[in-house]
């Protein structure tokens, strides 16, 4: 049996993320950009705003940020929704 960090869950989730916005920016499926947190400025966010007006946002470390930092700033602010946090996002694209 493998057991997994939560570290390990969030590095693979964000991948994921990291993966989706570089799809979806290439192919102006959805808007795609970069940002800091509102809250904790320090944070670095990936934002994806899907083609139905949601918003999708995750929380990067350093070196995954380092993977999207050619990204734009994002021009939009955080809408207060976790909506990257369940699943049914994807059902949405």
């Amino acid at each position: 049996m493998v057991t997994q960090t939560i570290e390990d869950v969030y590095n693979q989730r964000n991948q994921a993320a990291i993966a989706f916005a570089k799809l979806a920016g290439t192919f102006a499926w959805c808007k795609v950009g970069t940002g800091l947190d509102s809250v904790s400025p320090m944070s670095k966010v990936l934002y994806v705003e899907l083609p139905t007006g949601e918003q999708l946002s995750w929380h990067l470390t350093e070196e995954q940020y380092a993977q999207v930092e050619h990204f734009p700033v994002f021009e939009g602010k955080f809408d207060g929704t976790h909506l990257a946090r369940d699943t049914d996002w994807a059902d949405l694209v």
